[in-house]
Order: structure tokens, then sequence, then C-alpha cells
């Protein structure tokens, strides 16, 4: 889940919650099915490589997935591997509103994550040309290896600032596996529904006197990847948290938002 609130960062009108009962957003993750170059491992062989008969077997296995019936906001990435798997889960014609984003296509680190021109692919999924960012994404929209050396820095953040902005209560996105992998802390599987961690919450349920729900914010939190960028600071105070399982998250989830954080490694060691 994830609170809405202000982004000052990104300058984004994003939701606010009362004091009394703030609400929350549901975003699930879902990386796309078996690509063709997931199946062969070459990388650079083929350009937007199309998913295999086993990944549409397994885009199609999503179609009726209970956590997605109360979804609506569908956001899909350009790349075709994404399309696929987002058409075999919930169809051409989707009952909640669909959006093609750029923001979360594959950080591109080989041939297989640059997408292809916007004309090529609405030649194989006519559809997606009533989705909306269709019309304003870009002919030639893909990032290359040249151009993406700081999707952490510069797509992450803009992706989340996005998800936030949204006025859907419950979203899935379908993407990528090193992209989702970098905001949730681990990598996905090929077609693993995967649900962003509310760092809010858990900061707030750390400090709960009941010990079950302090041990499983625990174990929620030291997952956590560049969901946390926004709260390096609350982070960082932890470090010094009397409780060893905190200060390990802690330095665990710090150590992923500011790689070389000496504070951090320090910790890490101490508890290793």
């Amino acid at each position: 889940t994830l609170q809405g609130r202000t982004c000052e960062t990104h300058g984004c009108n994003v939701l606010k919650t009362t004091q009394t009962a703030p609400m929350r957003k549901r975003v699930l993750f879902v990386r796309h099915g078996e690509g063709e170059h997931n199946a062969t491992g070459r990388w650079n062989s083929k350009r937007d490589p199309f998913l295999t008969a086993k990944g549409i077997a397994q885009a199609s296995s999503l179609r009726g997935n209970t956590e997605f019936s109360d979804c609506q906001l569908l956001v899909v990435s350009p790349l075709s591997r994404a399309i696929q798997t987002a058409l075999g889960a919930f169809g051409e014609n989707p009952s909640c509103r669909v959006v093609l984003s750029a923001l979360h296509s594959e950080r591109c680190s080989a041939r297989c994550d640059e997408g292809r021109p916007k004309s090529q692919l609405v030649a194989d999924f006519p559809c997606i040309q009533r989705w909306q960012g269709f019309d304003t994404l870009p002919e030639h929209w893909t990032p290359t290896v040249s151009s993406d050396s700081c999707w952490r820095k510069d797509r992450v953040p803009a992706f989340l600032a996005w998800l936030r902005a949204q006025p859907e209560r419950c979203i899935v996105a379908v993407g990528h596996g090193a992209f989702f992998g970098s905001i949730l802390g681990w990598h996905p599987d090929n077609c693993e529904v995967a649900e962003l961690v509310d760092v809010s919450q858990v900061l707030c349920q750390l400090r709960d006197t009941q010990p079950e729900i302090q041990l499983r914010a625990v174990k929620s939190f030291e997952k956590v990847g560049l969901a946390a960028a926004d709260f390096v600071d609350d982070v960082r105070k932890l470090l010094s948290d009397p409780d060893p399982s905190i200060r390990g998250a802690a330095a665990r989830v710090l150590g992923r938002n500011q790689e070389g954080n000496v504070e951090a490694e320090a910790v890490v060691a101490e508890i290793e």
C-alpha cells in the first residue's frame, strides 16, 4: 500500500491524508511473463522481445485473480512483454482506467530492454491506442543503455510520485523485474504479484507495543528498496534503535537507498 502525501521533491499535487481516518491506496506490481530473452539468456539478440508460449500461459493464468478484483487503475509499460502480460491478465477492454506509461519501462542494460517505435507497437497491439498515455507517448520513446544510466535517481522517484498523484485507491502496474525490484528490495519472478509496502505505515508499526505487530513490521521493513527513498532521514534515526533487529533492518534499507553509507555498513557488520 502507498499512503497519499505531498511530494515536495517532485512538485506534484498528490493525495493528502486526514488526521482522523487516513485513506491508503493499494499498489500491486506485476512482473511480465517469461520473455524470449528470459528463456534463452540472450539479452542482446533482439530488441523488445515477446513472451514465450510459457509466458503467455503465465499471463493468462492471472485472469480473474482475486488480487485484481478491486483494481481501479491499470498502468502498463510500453515494452511488448508487459503489454502482452496486461492483455493476458485483463483482456483488451478492462473495466478500469488503463494508462500506458514509459516511466516504469525496464531499466535499460541490454538490447532486450529497448522498446520499439509506437507505430510498431500499435500495429501489433491495436487496442493500446484506446489507452490513456498512448497519444502523448513519443514515436521514439525508449530509453537506451547510454541515456538510462540514472534510472534509479530519475525514473524511480518520478514513477512513485506519479502513483501517489493518481486518485484511484487500488492500482495494478504491469512492468519489469529490475525496475520493480529496485523499489521492492527484491526481484520478483515472472508474473509474480507483489504489493508495494507502505513505508510510512511500517515505520509507525515498528513502534507498536504489540510484539507480533512489531515483528511483522520488521520483516516487511527489512526487504524495502527505493520505496523508502522519501523516508531516508527517518530510517537513519533507526540506526541507533536499542532493538538490534530494527537497527539491522534500517541499515539494510539505508544501504539500498544510499550506496556506500558508512554508518549503515557499520551497523550491518556489527549485527552480522
